[in-house]
């Protein structure tokens, strides 16, 4: 079983590569059944190559793929080597070699029985080692073309500011008490009674001077001192639960494990935090503009190369 998934370590997202039972009793053609089918920027491409790229492809991701179908993803892998190269990147023998390695291990194998059970499938284990090579250099180079990418400060103020003005960087600090019917936990069936105490509780609460001194009359039931909190420091439930309770109000009851809980808001005031928001509108105009930024480099590649196909 051949499980390439596991090993691979590229940055960029890959195609799920999962074994598959499929035998290829096709010995590997001979040099003189090749033929040119495409030259990328000076680099040949056989029908060998195609034909074994189809065999691989089949063999570790169960995919059937046409002969121009196999021919475009060799050619995209030669021009990811290419680039790989003119960028500098340049992956050696020994780093595919610690790839096959891993694959190997993975499966219980050494890479030697590994590229012996290719071959028993009619795969040449160059058609491997290239397709290893083409996904290594591209794991690097398109982090690296992600980094040009990062917002400008005056993009991520400016988109800010524009936040800003529709309201979405408000932030508000809140005064808060937690108030616990406690459910003993040798009798955890008394807690649906306690849910109905503390909805009962619930409704008659008129605000926290003196409805917290309510409660804190009630039997088995713990009223914890104030505690200062901002929305943005709080899980996204719980800022949701207090944003839509009225200050003076106590929260919808929720099971913990102590008992049934309630929250009383009693105080709350809005101010406007564009720190609080950096981070997120970074996030969102990075992710905005690499978008599908293998795709796009790829694309770019393909434009501006020599590709002849005979």
């Amino acid at each position: 079983m051949i499980d390439l998934n596991k090993t691979l370590r590229p940055l960029v997202k890959l195609h799920v590569i999962a074994a598959a039972a499929v035998l290829l009793a096709v010995s590997v053609a001979p040099a003189s059944a090749q033929r040119l089918v495409a030259r990328v920027n000076g680099a040949n491409i056989t029908s060998f190559d195609v034909n074994q790229r189809i065999k691989l492809e089949a063999l570790i991701s169960n995919a059937r793929l046409s002969q121009k179908q196999a021919l475009d993803t060799v050619i995209d892998d030669k021009l990811k080597v290419l680039e790989g190269r003119r960028m500098g990147y340049k992956i050696t023998d020994n780093d595919i070699d610690t790839e096959l390695t891993r694959i190997a291990r993975n499966n219980n194998q050494t890479k030697d029985q590994l590229e012996d059970g290719l071959r028993q499938r009619g795969v040449d284990p160059i058609a491997l080692r290239d397709k290893l090579a083409a996904e290594l250099v591209w794991g690097a180079l398109v982090p690296y073309r992600a980094r040009s990418l990062s917002p400008s400060n005056e993009t991520i103020n400016a988109e800010i500011a524009a936040r800003v003005a529709k309201g979405e960087a408000r932030v508000h600090d809140y005064g808060l008490n937690q108030v616990i019917f406690v459910v003993p936990r040798a009798n955890p069936a008394l807690a649906g009674q306690r849910r109905r105490d503390a909805e009962a509780a619930r409704k008659r609460f008129n605000g926290c001077e003196s409805g917290l001194e309510m409660l804190r009359q009630m039997r088995d039931v713990a009223v914890k001192p104030p505690v200062y909190r901002s929305s943005t420091d709080l899980p996204k439930p719980m800022a949701d639960l207090l944003a839509k309770t009225p200050v003076g109000h106590l929260t919808q009851p929720y099971s913990s494990d102590q008992g049934i809980e309630m929250i009383a808001v009693c105080d709350r005031k809005e101010r406007t935090d564009e720190g609080a928001i950096r981070k997120e509108v970074e996030a969102d105009l990075s992710k905005k503009r690499s978008g599908n930024l293998a795709d796009s480099i790829l694309k770019e590649l393909r434009a501006k190369a020599t590709i002849k196909r005979f």
